[in-house]
């Protein structure tokens, strides 16, 4: 529909809305990882996971060189 009607879309939303869309879309990647955790098998490989965790939070690497 191009970006005039997506711009009239966003801009005819309440605030409230909005703001709830923002929280929601923060909290989707720990709704992820806990799915992810949920089928991994944490218990065997949780030194790879504490690894993991520690390269994207304190080295500030993204998630595909730690995949790699």
């Amino acid at each position: 529909f191009g970006e005039n009607v997506t711009d009239f879309i966003v801009n005819s939303m309440p605030k409230w809305f909005t703001g709830g869309l923002s929280i929601a879309c923060g909290m989707l990647p720990v709704i992820g990882i806990g799915m992810l955790l949920t089928y991994m098998p944490t218990k065997k490989y949780i030194g790879f996971v504490a690894i993991g965790f520690i390269l994207v939070a304190y080295m500030n690497l993204s998630v595909l060189p730690v995949a790699i």
